[in-house]
């Protein structure tokens, strides 16, 4: 009785003086654990790819270096137009103007947009840190064209909001009327990608610095360092290793595709890029989502600080930057700015922070940063009169890989066609797309299943007599077909006196003698 007297305690401090009582501690128990279900805020959907983001901020980790305030986010300034692509935080979303952005916008901790935003995709906060207070947040006149999902509290000064927002029971909503409505509910919220590899590369060279105009070929360099005025062609794909990039003025950067329809430029600095006044180009084909930049520096001695990677445009803006591109730095942050007139075309991933200043616009052109993963659809196969079914056995080395099958030439799947061994029932072209879960690079095969339906040739020989001398007598059958079986049966009284699965028997009485031939592989006989 005492026991269940402190249940009841517990349960009234926990619902209310008004509560009824608990007769028996397991139906508190019962309750309690109905009461953490309900209030369960974590429901997932898609997994995302690192490939989805134009822009992305991570947590910080093992050799980053902390960045500026606000710490771990994507900080927007004014007038930035963000072209397609989604925005990813692990930690915070921020801006400080009228952004645009026409794709969606994802944290896993807070988002707070200044006045005049408009976001024509989703928008979540996660708050995986269950922080208590406002976790999505805006100032006026924003336009949000997608649904909403936030755990947490949201206020949203004034504006439109054209799809539903989802929050959890116990949250507040503070803002115009949600045109898909204002639910409460468990939130949903998509699966953040892990951060791209780290690349290991070669040791740079101890060759003179990169100060002048020139054209350059794949290979291992020392410092680039142009002053103004300078133009560095990059000619042909391939990578390019360098120690430092500490340009200062108005350069251009110029990529020579030298036609190829395949090639990609990787661009590997071992420490801290500061591009300043940068214009990027290509010549003879090639395009953004074909150029890479990797950068290890850590921010200790780069102009900013704490960026590893920056295109500078000045403090009173005026010429006109681009770079053209997927820029990865892992260990600090990237800097865009700080006025006006920079366009990138391709994408922004850190470890720690994304910075973009007012007047910058950036459009999606991801490099796909992948590795083509193996994939195997397995042996040809047949179906047969007998076996009408054929099993195909795809496989893949490749770790965390998907597989999706489709046919061709009328192949027909009776079984999931999401799994890497199917069943066909029907003659055609079976093809096995192997997908790795990081980067969403594929790969395909293709087996075929074809009939068989050969009819073996069938031939029981010459007919024999029995006698008063010759008791028995040898009936010698024969197929010019290969790779047949046979079996001997009898009528009007027949006896064989010898294996019936032979070509050749003995027969000891008068009567008929029926061989039958099978192919062992279409199952087809003939007697």
């Amino acid at each position: 009785m005492k026991n269940t007297n402190k249940l009841n305690l517990l349960f009234q401090m926990l619902f209310g003086k008004y509560s009824a009582k608990i007769s028996s501690p397991y139906l508190f128990l019962g309750l309690l654990f109905l009461t953490v279900s309900f209030f369960s805020t974590t429901a997932f959907s898609q997994q995302l790819q690192m490939s989805d983001f134009v822009l992305f901020a991570g947590q910080g980790g093992a050799g980053t270096k902390t960045p500026v305030s606000p710490g771990y986010a994507v900080i927007l300034g004014s007038s930035n137009n963000i072209v397609n692509g989604s925005i990813g935080s692990y930690v915070h979303v921020q801006s400080s103007g009228n952004a645009t952005i026409t794709g969606n916008l994802y944290s896993k901790g807070k988002v707070i947009l200044s006045n005049n935003n408009s976001i024509n995709g989703n928008l979540s906060a996660q708050n995986t840190s269950s922080t208590t207070g406002t976790i999505l947040q805006t100032g006026t006149n924003v336009i949000l064209g997608g649904n909403i999902n936030v755990n947490g509290n949201t206020v949203i000064g004034s504006g439109v909001v054209s799809g539903s927002l989802t929050h959890p029971s116990g949250t507040t909503y503070s803002g115009p009327v949600p045109v898909g409505g204002n639910i409460i509910a468990t939130p949903t919220f998509p699966i953040f990608p892990a951060l791209p590899p780290v690349t290991t590369f070669v040791a740079y060279s101890n060759i003179p610095d990169i100060n002048s105009t020139k054209s350059i070929t794949p290979g291992i360099y020392d410092d680039i360092k142009l002053t103004g005025g300078k133009t560095l062609t990059f000619s042909g794909t391939g990578d390019y290793v360098f120690d430092y990039i500490a340009n200062s003025g108005n350069n251009n950067f110029v990529f020579d595709f030298k036609n190829s329809t395949t090639g990609t430029f990787r661009i590997y600095i071992h420490n801290n890029v500061d591009l300043g006044k940068i214009s990027t180009s290509t010549i003879n084909g090639g395009s953004a989502s074909r150029i890479y930049w990797e950068t290890h520096g850590n921010g200790s001695t780069s102009t900013n600080g704490t960026y590893a990677f920056v295109v500078a445009n000045g403090s009173s803006g005026g010429t006109q930057t681009s770079l053209m591109g997927t820029v990865w730095a892992p260990y600090a942050a990237i800097y865009i700015g700080p006025n006006g007139n920079c366009n990138l075309t391709g994408a922004l991933w850190s470890g720690t922070q994304i910075n973009l200043q007012n007047g910058v616009s950036v459009t999606y052109a991801p490099y796909f940063n992948c590795t083509t993963p193996t994939v195997n659809a397995g042996a040809d196969k047949q179906i047969t009169s007998t076996s009408t079914t054929a099993q195909l056995n795809g496989s893949s080395t490749t770790s965390g890989a998907t597989f999706k099958w489709t046919t061709i030439n009328g192949g027909n799947i009776t079984s999931s066609a999401n799994a890497a061994t199917i069943t066909a029932n029907t003659t055609g072209g079976y093809i096995l797309t192997v997908t790795t879960s990081s980067g969403g690079c594929s790969a395909s095969d293709t087996a075929f299943v074809s009939l068989n339906n050969t009819t073996p040739n069938a031939n029981a020989g010459a007919d024999k007599q029995l006698t008063c001398i010759s008791t028995t007598a040898q009936l010698n059958g024969s197929s010019t077909s290969s790779g047949v079986t046979y079996k001997w049966t009898t009528y009007n009284g027949g006896t064989i006196t010898s294996a019936t699965n032979a070509a050749t028997i003995t027969a000891s009485t008068a009567g008929g003698y029926i061989l039958t031939v099978t192919n062992s592989t279409s199952g087809c006989s003939a007697s």
